[in-house]
């Protein structure tokens, strides 16, 4: 047996004067061993009851261990184990993990013995999977790699941390968990997070391992499970794993992780997939997916590729998404970043896609950049397109751009259509730009419904399809303006009623639509704040005369200039 740590804590607890002496064992005997973490006594001091003969009371007791682990390393079984306490707390959490030549078991759980707000109760989480090796065939090249399944007593099904888990790639806490003596602490937050402590509800449900080709080529990992009593909530939990022509070596590599959901107590359907860790042919892809449908309230539905129109504010529950591109370093030194991006979206009263490309490199201090882009946005009801598209090309040494050309270009309409543009020259830092504002065609009548101005007039700053966030570009300014969004309908946050995003086109009404509700008029305004929007436009090195954030590793760097104010 090994001391390897001692602890002397001192503190109030309850109005106790609380001494704690514990320290960390381990010991090894041949093939097992196993640790202590923070075991020993606690000694508290306070004051006495009033009727009793001291007016000072000790009491001297046994500190239970915060954690205890095991580990086995033999011929025939490997792996371990951890068991995580804190008695004050009421909450006990552990996993497990034994691997044999021919199967392999996986064992997580959590007890609670106190619920927050009640004064007694208690909740469990368990989960178990086991592997096989070599797989059951089942036929046609399907194998069987693995089963499992989980319960969980006043815990619930919840469906916005089950996608954040697909977003940071931490579904494999709950879907056949790998590394679990290490990993106890992630898999534990995770778990937690998913299925949260709620008093009379219940979660099962079976999980499957299953793969194609020996050894497996495409290998996913699915689980299923049902929340009840209320909201009744059946869910989908998927891990793709895919290495072809063959997984020593792989042309394509493709690991994406996905989560569904049914909330019969909603009326609503959700879909949320994420690429990670993936190439083709050398060339790293990412992306990610969501779709949504409202049956009950304002039908509707949601479908984006990659994310959304810089000027679709989405629903909080689906956020911002990645694009859909790959990225390709070259030279010796990898000094060369090749970046293609672009996302296609579709909802009940919008259609969205747009594009970019982006080539950066670095020699010694000094930079080279360039780069396009293309976005459109059609609003169906009432009837309005909004298209731009831009390029750059850049020189810098450091932060300072020795030379820059920007073009940016917008048309929108109709009533009236409004074409827009802008051309910037920046020569060691100076600017110079050019600029044209045409409208052309008939104005739309006002009516009731027309949206404030100031609403009409706002757009949210463009984020390019690499899916790093650019500002937008004033027609008046050679340099990039923060415009925040102006309040409106599109700023309004997500209700029963309106739960779907709004989009705010330039020179158009915000469209609060998700389902079959239309949005304001796009009425027209002479006012200055109505004419001048600001224009999307790509993004670029930044100048001296510009406040510089920090650089991004994957896209070409951004600036902002108070040069000129924002739009009301």
């Amino acid at each position: 047996m090994v001391l390897h740590t001692a602890r002397l804590g001192l503190g109030v607890h309850d109005a106790v004067l609380r001494t704690d002496v514990a320290v960390a064992l381990s010991a090894d005997v041949g093939p097992f061993s196993a640790t202590v973490e923070d075991i020993g006594v606690r000694l508290d001091v306070g004051a006495a009851d009033p009727d009793a003969a001291t007016p000072m009371r000790a009491k001297l007791g046994f500190k239970a261990p915060k954690g205890i682990g095991f580990a086995i390393d033999s011929d025939t079984v490997k792996g371990g184990g951890f068991l995580e306490l804190d008695v004050e707390a009421g909450r006990y959490a552990g996993v497990l993990e034994l691997v044999t030549p021919s199967f392999g078991l996986t064992a997580l759980g959590i007890l609670n013995t106190k619920l927050p707000g009640e004064a007694h109760g208690w909740s469990l989480f368990f989960a178990l999977t086991a592997t096989f090796n070599p797989p059951i065939q089942l036929g046609f090249g399907f194998v069987l790699s693995g089963v499992g399944g989980l319960f969980a007593v006043n815990r619930r099904l919840d469906e916005l941390a089950m996608r954040d888990a697909v977003r940071g790639g931490n579904l494999d806490s709950v879907l056949f968990p790998t590394d679990v003596v290490a990993e106890a602490p992630r898999i534990f937050a995770t778990v937690e997070a998913m299925f949260p402590i709620a008093k009379g509800s219940f979660v099962f449900g079976p999980m499957i391992k299953i793969g194609w080709g020996t050894p497996p080529l495409v290998e996913a990992m699915i689980g299923v499970f049902v929340s009840l009593p209320r909201p009744l909530i059946i869910a989908l939990l998927g891990r793709v794993r895919c290495a072809l022509p063959t997984p020593e070596k792989p042309v394509l590599i493709l690991n994406m992780d996905v989560a569904g959901s049914i909330n019969f107590g909603a009326g609503t359907v959700g879909l949320d997939a994420q690429i990670h860790d993936s190439s083709l042919f050398g060339l790293e892809l990412t992306g990610a997916m969501a779709f949504r449908a409202r049956f009950k309230d304002r039908p509707g539905f949601l479908l984006s590729v990659g994310g959304f129109h810089p000027a679709f504010v989405p629903p909080a529950d689906v956020g911002k998404l990645a694009r859909m591109g790959m990225s390709l370093r070259l030279g010796k030194q990898e000094n060369i970043l090749v970046t293609l991006g672009s996302y296609f979206a579709l909802t009940s009263n919008t259609l969205q896609f747009g594009a970019a490309i982006d080539v950066s490199a670095r020699v010694g201090p000094f930079k080279v950049a360039g780069g396009a882009y293309f976005d459109a946005l059609i609003v169906y009801k009432p009837f309005h397109f909004t298209a731009g598209m831009g390029a750059y090309f850049s020189v810098s040494w450091g932060d300072w751009d020795l030379l820059a050309v920007r073009v940016a270009l917008v048309l929108d309409g109709p009533g009236p259509w409004r074409a827009q543009g802008e051309a910037t020259f920046t020569i060691a830092g100076f600017d110079k730009s050019f600029h044209f504002d045409e409208t052309f065609g008939d104005k739309i009548a006002a009516s009731s419904e027309r949206a404030p101005v100031a609403a009409r007039s706002a757009l949210p700053s463009r984020s390019p399809p690499t899916g790093a966030p650019s500002p937008a570009v004033s027609p008046r300014c050679a340099c990039a303006t923060s415009r925040p969004t102006t309040p409106g309908p599109s700023s309004l946050p997500p209700t029963p009623a309106s739960a779907f995003a709004s989009v705010s086109p330039p020179s158009a009404s915000p469209s609060s639509r998700w389902g079959r509700s239309s949005p304001p008029s796009r009425g027209r305004s002479t006012s200055r704040s109505s004419r001048s929007p600001a224009v999307p436009r790509p993004s670029r090195p930044r100048s001296k005369s510009c406040s510089r954030p920090p650089p991004s590793s994957t896209s070409p760097t951004r600036r902002s200039c108070p040069l000129r104010p924002s739009s009301p």
